[in-house]
């Protein structure tokens, strides 16, 4: 069945979204599994006191779109880029790939928690790209944004809410 709705759908979080953080409550309900992983990104501390991360360009492999369901076909079908490294100064960031149910109801909160409006400015930017998970590279969607001023880079590519291992990026 080609158009039947998919059923669950990953998202790499870094952040205030992980489990026992502050907002893991908008996610829980829909959990499937979670399981460590990482993405090579460059992660930040913004200064309203929360996280967000900025990945190589080459690494986005799709861009979220206004329908859950097709974006979380689209993660099942392309294929995972393989043994790229990225140019630049890039970290793994450490996080979780969690597995959601229901696309259809459990991503839109979550654009909306994040600020992600397809095709209009957007705080953040919902992409898919690869992330490693037990030594193998799979996609994840992931909710990224540019580096802006005051922002300042964690150095371990560990979020949490006291971050205090800066450089300034």
């Amino acid at each position: 069945m080609p158009n039947a709705l998919p059923r669950t759908v990953s998202i790499f979080l870094y952040g205030t979204l992980r489990p026992e953080a502050s907002h893991h409550h908008l996610v829980a309900p829909w959990v499937i599994d979670s399981v460590p992983a990482e993405i090579w990104g460059r992660l930040y501390h913004v200064p309203a006191g929360y996280p967000s991360v900025e990945i190589p360009e080459e690494f986005m492999v799709a861009v979220g779109t206004a329908n859950p369901e097709d974006d979380a076909r689209a993660a099942d079908r392309l294929p995972v880029p393989e043994g790229a490294l990225p140019e630049g100064d890039w970290d793994w960031v450490q996080g979780d790939v969690v597995t959601l149910s229901a696309p259809s109801v459990s991503i839109p909160p979550l654009d909306d928690y994040e600020g992600f409006r397809p095709g209009r400015p957007s705080l953040y930017r919902r992409v898919l790209a690869p992330v490693l998970v037990a030594e193998e590279t799979t996609l994840a969607w992931v909710y990224v944004r540019k580096s802006q001023r005051g922002d300042r880079r964690i150095c371990d590519g560990v979020w949490t809410p006291l971050s205090n291992d800066f450089r300034n990026g």
